[in-house]
């Protein structure tokens, strides 16, 4: 009895779905070294990218050194970053705001009226049209209802309802 080539021996087990044996598998990490050698560059580009979004240039620059030849539209894309590199600031982007309500509501606990009042005035100037912030602010600068006024209205409403529930 002579000896079936590898694809004939096996041939019915990877007709039920069995995994490829490791000698046949060889071709197939050959053609995955081939793909991560072509897929590999666009992360590094992408990465290089982003870094650049995020004001760190010299790092950037470190992530496109490292690319050697590049296939197709590739390159014409590393030039165009290499070339924001020289143009980008070095410093980092002016971090986000950090303003929210519940920042101006913690001000205003620990009695920084005036901090609180800030932080809904940074609040009003991305959203103008906020009437809740506006009044807040109007009400921690003096010029609305005392802060305390609102609460208590609410809590005499809560007292109301269980007053009316149990028929007091």
């Amino acid at each position: 009895m002579s000896a079936a080539a590898p694809d004939d021996r096996f041939a019915a087990l990877r007709a039920r779905g069995a995994p490829p044996l490791w000698s046949e598998a060889l071709p197939l990490e050959e053609s995955l070294r081939e793909v991560r050698g072509r897929v590999g560059p666009i992360f590094r580009l992408q990465e290089a990218h982003v870094l650049l979004e995020l004001g760190r240039v010299a790092e950037a620059r470190r992530v496109l050194g490292t690319l050697g030849e590049l296939p197709g539209g590739l390159s014409s894309l590393r030039d165009e970053l290499l070339g924001r590199c020289g143009s980008a600031p070095a410093a980092r982007p002016e971090p986000r705001s950090l303003a929210s309500r519940t920042l101006a509501e913690l001000y205003a606990g620990q009695g920084d009226a005036q901090g609180a009042a800030e932080v809904y005035g940074e609040l009003l100037t991305r959203d103008p049209g906020d009437r809740g912030a506006r009044q807040r602010r109007d009400e921690l600068l003096g010029r609305g209802a005392p802060p305390g006024v609102a609460a208590l209205e609410q809590w005499l409403g809560r007292v109301r309802g269980w007053r009316r529930a149990l028929g007091v």
